[in-house]
């Protein structure tokens, strides 16, 4: 009698870790789609950006974008390894890679909600890349001016 009371609470217990598992895959590929909409935005920021302007600066726009730009794979698989705290430090969030840090990621709470939100996260980080980039350029195109003009004085 005993055990067959196990054997069906094992199967129901297999059976909610199944659907659980569904779950989060399904919660995932729906915040995977959400982030690559929302790249899709990001990018076109930088694309706006570049479509006025000559082609060396619109080069050199371009690289100090995506050399700045950080990776949702990178960032989750961050996640994974180290727990949010680490996906959060990749992304430069340190006040709340410290909290992880203190509170041992929220009791492990914070693990499962960090995939939810990295790709916000990286999506927020990417916008503010491409405003910085787009205000710098002025100084880095002064600076190749001047690189350029000392160059030219040396021949």
């Amino acid at each position: 009698m005993i055990l067959g009371f196990v054997d069906v609470a094992l199967k129901v217990i297999s059976v909610a870790w199944i659907a659980l598992a569904i779950l989060i895959l399904a919660l995932l590929a729906s915040a995977l789609e959400r982030f690559l909409v929302a790249a899709e935005r990001a990018d076109d920021i930088m694309f706006e950006a570049l479509a006025g302007l000559e082609r060396d600066a619109a080069l050199r726009l371009y690289h100090a974008f995506k050399t700045r730009s950080k990776n949702i794979g990178v960032a989750w698989l961050l996640s994974v390894v180290l727990g949010p705290c680490g996906a959060y430090a990749y992304l430069g969030n340190w006040g709340r890679a410290a909290l992880a840090l203190v509170t041992l990621n929220g009791f492990g709470a914070w693990w499962i909600e960090s995939w939810f939100s990295i790709p916000q996260l990286v999506l927020i980080q990417k916008r503010e890349i491409a405003a910085r980039s787009i205000a710098d350029l002025p100084f880095m195109m002064s600076q190749d001016a001047a690189f350029e003009s000392r160059m030219g004085a040396r021949s």
